[in-house]
């Protein structure tokens, strides 16, 4: 060792030699440590995650979620349990800021669980901040379940693919429930058609109620076609938009909203009598007269 310090150029080292010296130490026994074993073993070390493990995955409520807890995941199936907020806020391409606050709404929802780092004091008599500690349930995998292996270091080096990868234990119908649209087509990387322009391509008809305001319908190809939200808000009941997310005959058409257009979803006449009948709004049977009304669509 000391053969080495003095064969570099005493320029380059800003350090007094004790200092060099004993920071090379430190350094050989942390390689040497079986803490540095296990960390190395973890990186190779292969975890199967199965179609529970996506589910559960893909059931976090926003994509930066999903993507942190994908690899939380590997993480402790690794073996391993600490991370810091800019190393994940890297490997999956977002702010710190991003990480800090999804990372507080999966603690909220109890996806996650997490220890926060303690504070120790250095060799050279500054404060250091371990990093957090995180854990996340197992999930009861059935069987014959479709699984995929994974290594932390494989999703290190390539994060997308990985996370790709796992969301392919899902069936399509999953995929159509737990992503969006924009979400679906960044993982398969195909475009999904344009939306119809309903005001442009239909025949809109006007309703118009002192009680209920104005509702625009359109008809399009012999079909009457209403808009959910709107139909829903006249319901008066809370949270319109849990409906019209639940709805799955709803069908999406572009539509002016303000200065851009936008997709919104429009139910037939069918499908909304359905929902006003289940309905337990006094609103109901007013707006089934108002709007299911023959007369009333001449």
């Amino acid at each position: 060792m000391l053969e080495w310090y003095e064969a570099q150029d005493s320029a380059l080292i800003r350090s007094d030699r004790e200092t060099v010296l004993r920071d090379t130490e430190e350094m050989l026994d942390w390689v040497f440590s079986e803490r540095f074993k296990l960390r190395t073993f973890g990186l190779r070390k292969k975890t199967s995650l199965s179609s529970a493990d996506a589910r559960m995955i893909a059931s976090a409520a926003c994509r930066s979620q999903k993507r942190i807890l994908f690899l939380l995941t590997v993480l402790c199936r690794s073996g391993l349990s600490t991370i810091s907020y800019v190393e994940i806020a890297q490997l999956i391409g977002t702010s710190r800021n991003a990480v800090a606050n999804s990372i507080l709404k999966l603690l909220a929802s109890g996806k996650i669980q997490r220890r926060i780092g303690g504070h120790y004091l250095t060799s050279d008599g500054h404060y250091g901040t371990e990093c957090n500690q995180y854990a996340v349930p197992f999930c009861k995998q059935k069987r014959d379940e479709s699984t995929a292996e994974f290594s932390l270091g494989e999703v290190k080096e390539n994060f997308d693919a990985s996370y790709i990868r796992c969301m392919e234990l899902l069936t399509d119908q999953e995929k159509r429930q737990y992503f969006s649209p924009k979400e679906l087509v960044e993982m398969t990387g195909v475009q999904e058609e344009a939306l119809i322009r309903i005001d442009l391509e239909g025949q809109p008809h006007v309703f118009q109620s002192a009680v209920y305001g104005r509702l625009v319908a359109y008809e399009y190809n012999g079909v009457r076609y209403y808009p959910l939200l709107d139909v829903v808000n006249c319901l008066k009941v809370n949270q319109p938009r849990t409906i019209v997310q639940r709805c799955k005959e709803k069908k999406l058409f572009a539509i002016p909203a303000g200065r851009q257009i936008a997709g919104k979803g429009f139910v037939d006449a069918a499908c909304l009598r359905g929902i006003l009948e289940r309905s337990k709004s006094t609103e109901k049977q007013p707006l089934m007269d108002w709007l299911l009304n023959e007369e009333e669509w001449k």
